[in-house]
């Protein structure tokens, strides 16, 4: 049974809404806009008809919510006998492309947690075919409906595993059908006429990425792919961000969308507020061009022979280095090659 109507709350990023239960049940989102059908509808009939479950196992649990401040960005604290912890719900707004952010913070002891997530397009009447994308992401399908759930390609094997264990109700079946698709990158134009097509959400410049069932005439390589991202100063994972490392601000995760500050929301935990306001960032992710070919990816590059810095991916004269911040105007060598910044106009540095 779905909660009394005074015992949700309200998030939203002016585009569309949720509703998220005091039992940590999201019953009710609507995707893309206010006026789409809604993909979690339990709001209406229960947990069958989809919803988001965040929540303690333990049934003996007291909780409290308030809102952050002046924002929509709503916390949850559950606290049972063993510990406690802290659910934070918000959406950020992104090109008319709306995410729905859940993070759960650790406050003290041990808490033991389940999920349930249950997908429902139309108002809870359709089922979706759950599938996963050569980049990691879940894509839950119905007719023209789809949610793309992203993680790490790395993460993909064990958040499959915590899926498959969290109830997954009702005909939902996660399957690699990676082997059924090509993937195509394509950019100084439109995409070709495939139906699964997504544009890179960073800059209109780089592009597009494609799935096809079908072999495709192709006019470039993935080596020139890989010279028209780095040209654009455009991280790919791994060599380029480090997990557990790489800070988002040091990749350019603000100007490139990955962070929304304007209504009080943003991507991750407190620490990538912190380094904006306080000016923490001491070394960026740029762009940069070599003498001669490049050295390897881990190469230390140097600046009157004091390392200040790490080559990342490179591809023919071009490559991704993390630099310090004040060496970017000092000559740079890495393995005797000279290295030159190519900072792009799309980068803010402090002044």
């Amino acid at each position: 049974m779905p909660n009394r109507i005074e015992d949700y709350a309200l998030i939203g990023n002016c585009e569309t809404t949720a509703l998220v239960g005091r039992d940590g049940s999201m019953d009710w989102l609507c995707l893309p806009r206010f006026d789409s059908a809604a993909c979690f509808a339990g709001l209406l009939g229960d947990a069958r008809h989809g919803r988001w479950l965040i929540a303690p196992t333990d049934a003996d649990v007291q909780v409290t919510r308030c809102y952050r401040g002046n924002t929509l960005i709503l916390e949850t604290t559950f606290e049972t006998p063993d510990g406690a912890i802290c659910v934070i719900d918000f959406m950020a707004r992104r090109d008319s492309v709306s995410d729905v952010l859940r993070l759960v913070k650790g406050m003290r002891g041990t808490v033991a947690m389940r999920t349930e997530l249950v997908v429902r397009f139309d108002y809870g009447s359709i089922v979706p075919w759950v599938s996963r994308q050569d980049d990691g992401r879940l894509q839950f399908t119905a007719g023209p409906d789809r949610l793309l759930l992203d993680a790490p390609g790395e993460a993909v094997a064990e958040l499959l595993v915590r899926l498959k264990r969290f109830k997954l109700r009702a005909a939902v079946e996660l399957a690699d059908v990676s082997a059924q698709f090509q993937v195509y990158a394509t950019w100084n134009g439109l995409p070709p006429p495939v139906p699964v097509t997504a544009p890179d959400p960073r800059l209109d410049e780089a592009g597009f990425r494609a799935l096809s069932e079908t072999v495709l005439q192709t006019t470039a390589t993935a080596a020139d792919y890989a010279a028209h991202r780095l040209a654009l100063g455009l991280p790919d994972g791994p060599p380029d961000l480090e997990a557990d490392k790489t800070l988002l601000l040091e990749a350019g995760f603000d100007e490139l969308g990955g962070v929304a500050w304007d209504k009080g929301c943003y991507m991750g935990q407190e620490l990538t507020a912190r380094t904006k306001y306080r000016g923490l960032i001491k070394r960026r992710l740029v762009p940069v061009r070599f003498s001669e070919s490049a050295p390897p990816p881990g190469t230390p590059v140097l600046a009157d022979g004091v390392e200040v810095g790490t080559l990342r991916s490179c591809a023919g004269l071009l490559g991704l280095a993390s630099l310090r911040l004040d060496a970017l105007e000092k000559p740079l060598m890495a393995d005797n090659v000279q290295v030159q910044p190519k900072i792009p106009a799309w980068m803010r540095l402090p002044q």
